[in-house]
């Protein structure tokens, strides 16, 4: 019952649920050279923002965010990753995936993306944490997040 309410919650402030599984590759090379940081959960509802380059977001960055990678990690330091391409990911539709020790968002140009991308617990996407920044391995262990929703 409260599964039943919470997603027709969500689907009328504008926000799907998606649970089919999304295309993916695994892998372990990818963010080897990421540096790894921890990152502070601070659960807030998913909004609008951009997601920064390693050294603050470039006034190019929208010219090209793509080809980006996201990575959910089975363990700390982005090691045993699942990697989705964020381009195929729809926006403000929340996607259930499995628990998560590490994330990245790898991005070949390092500029940044023009939408945010939040990691949330199994709320359905209610709250979040945003990932700040691309090219960095963040390790996220102990804050049983589950889900992630892109927003534009």
């Amino acid at each position: 019952m409260r599964y039943s309410f919470a997603a027709l919650a969500l689907a009328l402030l504008g926000q799907a649920v998606h649970a089919s599984p999304l295309t993916r590759k695994t892998t372990t090379t990818i963010a080897g050279s990421f540096p790894v940081v921890d990152l502070q959960a601070n659960h807030v509802t998913p909004h609008s923002n951009s997601t920064s380059s390693r050294g603050g977001l470039s006034s190019d960055a929208a010219l090209q965010e793509f080809p980006a990678d996201l990575l959910l990690c089975s363990a700390l330091n982005c090691a045993g990753c699942e990697v989705f391409n964020l381009a195929a990911i729809p926006f403000d539709t929340c996607e259930i995936e499995f628990f998560y020790e590490s994330v990245a968002i790898s991005q070949p140009s390092g500029e940044g993306l023009p939408f945010a991308v939040f990691l949330t617990p199994p709320n359905l996407c209610a709250t979040g944490t945003q990932i700040p920044e691309v090219n960095t391995c963040f390790n996220v262990e102990g804050d049983d997040f589950d889900d992630f929703i892109l927003i534009a």
